[in-house]
C-alpha cells in the first residue's frame, strides 16, 4: 500500500460512492473528487485499464474503482466494496451497465 486513508477520508469515499456512480466519470473526476488511492493497479499509462484501491485499516473493507481504457481518458465502470457477497458488492456507472447487461437487469 502506498498510503492508508484516514477514517474521515474513508468515510467520505464510502458515503459518496453509491450516489456518485449514478453518473459516468473520467479518471480526472476521481482525482478531483477523492483523495489519492492506497494502491494503483495497472500503472500510470492512460491507455491501460486500471483499478484504484482504497484502504483505511484491516477492519474496513477495501473500496475499489475499476476503470476502462477505451476512451481518450479512462472512465469509471464500477465501484466495489469488499466484504460483501460478490454479486451484491458492485455499484455500476451508466457506462458500466452498458457494458455488462446482467448488471442492468439487477
Amino acid at each position: 500500500m502506498d498510503r492508508l486513508l484516514t477514517p474521515a477520508e474513508y468515510a467520505d469515499l464510502r458515503a459518496a460512492l453509491p450516489e456518485w456512480v449514478a453518473e459516468d466519470h473520467a479518471v480526472s473526476d476521481i482525482h478531483t473528487r477523492f483523495v489519492p488511492p492506497s494502491l494503483l493497479l495497472g500503472g500510470t499509462n492512460p491507455r491501460y485499464a486500471k483499478a484504484y484501491l482504497y484502504a483505511a485499516d484491516r477492519f474496513r473493507p477495501l473500496l475499489c474503482l475499476h476503470l476502462c481504457r477505451d476512451f481518450d481518458e479512462p472512465v469509471l465502470l464500477v465501484a466495489r466494496e469488499g466484504g460483501q457477497p460478490f454479486g451484491e458488492s458492485f455499484w455500476f456507472t451508466p457506462e458500466g451497465r452498458r457494458r455488462c447487461p446482467v448488471a442492468a437487469e439487477a
